[in-house]
C-alpha cells in the first residue's frame, strides 16, 4: 500500500513475484481497479516476475455519486439508526445477485447520505434496527410466545418490500441524487423458534453458526438473510420479523475435532411456527480426479475444485485442492445440492465431463440431500477447445454501446 504524491505518481517496491490486483482510492472518487473497463466490474490481473519492473501504469479516476434522502414512520415521524443499502446486481456464484455497494445509517432526523457510488444503477433498501437486538434480528435464547407480531420489515424505495417491484436510482458520475424518500410501515409478521441439536452427542449445539435465508425466486440479496452466533446453552433459537415465504435454515458448528453442518427447508404460513429441529452432523468427504482431453498440459497444482451449494448462502462453500497427479479430496461438504467449478485452468480450457459413478453429474448437479458418505469417485475431465463467441452490441439506434455485460447461459439442465 502506498500513497501518490502532488504529481500523482507512486511507488510500489520490493513486491514479490506473483500475480496482483492493483486499486486506487480517494474521497469523493469511485474505487477503481487497473484494468477496470465498467464501473463494479474486475480489473485486470498483473503478473510480475522475478526482477521485472512494471510502468506506465495510469488511473483515471472518476467523481462518485452520492444518494441522498430521509426515511419516516407511518405517521411520517423520522425513524433513526435505520441501516440504508444502495445495492447493485453482480454475479456471485453464477447468479445474479443484489448486493451492498455502499451503507449509511439515519440520524435523529432521519436522514442519510450514501456516497462514494460508482456510477450506474442502484436499489436502495432501509432496515430498521434498534439496536443489535432490535426489530427483525435473530434473537438467541429470547422469550417464546405471542401470536402474530408487527415489525418495521426491510423496505425498498419507494416502499416495496421485494425488491423486483422497487424503483431503481440512476447514478451518473459525480451526481447527488436527492429526495430518495422512505416510509416504513409495520408489517404482519411471525416468529420462528427451535432448537440446534449435535448428532454425535445427541445435546444442544449452542456454538452454532446459524442463518436463515429466503429461497429461490431471485429473492436472495447479500443483506435479506438473519445471522448470528448462537450462544444459548440450551440450543435455542428465535428468529422474528419473518414474512410468510420459503426459508432455509443452515447451521454450521465447529467442534474442537470436527466440523459439523445441518441444513432444512421451511415453509413460513401467518403463523409462528414453534419447535422447528435442526440436526448438525459431520461433513461428506468427496474424493476425484481430473483428466485432460488430448496432450494439453495442466499444471494440476495450479488447479482448485470448487463445490458450492446451489441456495446461495455464504456459507458451506467445499474446496479441494488439486495434487500434481491430478487427485484432489473435498471435505466437509453436508447435505445439499451442489454445483461445481474447476478455477485456475488454462485459458480456452472448459469442463467438458463430470461423473459420479455411472451419474452425469455435469448436468444433474451433485445431490447429497440424503447422502451420508459420497457415492464413489468424481471424475472430471478438461478440454482445451473451448468455444469462443463475438459479437458487437449495439444501441436501439444501432450505433456500438460501450459498457455493456455480456453473459452466455447455456439451456436446460445445463
Amino acid at each position: 500500500m502506498t500513497k501518490s504524491g502532488p504529481d500523482g505518481k507512486f511507488l510500489l517496491a520490493d513486491i514479490e513475484p506473483g500475480r496482483y490486483r492493483l486499486s486506487v482510492q480517494r474521497n469523493r472518487y469511485a474505487p477503481q481497479e487497473y484494468g477496470q473497463r465498467t464501473p463494479n466490474r474486475p480489473g485486470t490481473t498483473l503478473t510480475l516476475q522475478p526482477g521485472q519492473d512494471l510502468g506506465g501504469v495510469v488511473f483515471s479516476l472518476v467523481r462518485a455519486g452520492v444518494i441522498v434522502g430521509r426515511i419516516v414512520d407511518e405517521d411520517n415521524e423520522p425513524m433513526a439508526n435505520v441501516q440504508i443499502e444502495a445495492m447493485a446486481h453482480r454475479y456471485f456464484q453464477g447468479k445474479r445477485q443484489l448486493i451492498p455497494a455502499g451503507r449509511d445509517s439515519t440520524d435523529d432526523l432521519g436522514e442519510y447520505r450514501v456516497f462514494g457510488l460508482a456510477a450506474g444503477r442502484y436499489w436502495v433498501r432501509a432496515n430498521y434496527r434498534s439496536g443489535f437486538r432490535g426489530r427483525g434480528v435473530v434473537n438467541v435464547g429470547a422469550r417464546v410466545g405471542g401470536p402474530q407480531h408487527q415489525e418495521y420489515i426491510p423496505t425498498y424505495y419507494p416502499g416495496a418490500y421485494e425488491s423486483d417491484q422497487a424503483i431503481p436510482i440512476g447514478v451518473a458520475p459525480g451526481s447527488e441524487i436527492l429526495g430518495i424518500d422512505i416510509k416504513m410501515r409495520p408489517a404482519r409478521t411471525v416468529r420462528v423458534a427451535g432448537t440446534v441439536l449435535n448428532l454425535l452427542t445427541g445435546r444442544p449445539a449452542h456454538q452454532a453458526m446459524l442463518m436463515f435465508m429466503p429461497r429461490g425466486g431471485g429473492r436472495f440479496t447479500f443483506s435479506n438473510s438473519k445471522q448470528t452466533f448462537m450462544r444459548d446453552a440450551e440450543g435455542k433459537f428465535e428468529i422474528r420479523g419473518v414474512t410468510p415465504g420459503e426459508y432455509s435454515l443452515v447451521a454450521r458448528f465447529f467442534d474442537p475435532s470436527e466440523r459439523l453442518g445441518g441444513r432444512r427447508s421451511i415453509t413460513v404460513g401467518d403463523r409462528d411456527l414453534d419447535g422447528v429441529r435442526l440436526v448438525v452432523q459431520p461433513g461428506i468427504g468427496l474424493a476425484g480426479e481430473i483428466r485432460v482431453e488430448g496432450d494439453a498440459e495442466v499444471y494440476f497444482p495450479e488447479l482448485q475444485v470448487f463445490l458450492r451449494p446451489r441456495e446461495v448462502t455464504m456459507m458451506g462453500v467445499a474446496l479441494g485442492r488439486v495434487k500434481p497427479e491430478g487427485d484432489f479430496l473435498v471435505e466437509n461438504m453436508f447435505q445439499d445440492v451442489y454445483d461445481m467449478t474447476v478455477s485456475g485452468a488454462p485459458e480456452n480450457s472448459y469442463l467438458k465431463a463430470a461423473r459420479l459413478g455411472d451419474e452425469n453429474v455435469l448436468a444433474d448437479r451433485l445431490d447429497f440431500t440424503t447422502a451420508d458418505t459420497a457415492p464413489g469417485t468424481l471424475e472430471l475431465l478438461l478440454s482445451p477447445n473451448a468455444g469462443r463467441v463475438e459479437g458487437v452490441v449495439v444501441n436501439h439506434e444501432d450505433q456500438p454501446f460501450s459498457g455493456a455485460q455480456v453473459v452466455l447461459g447455456p439451456q436446460g439442465r445445463r
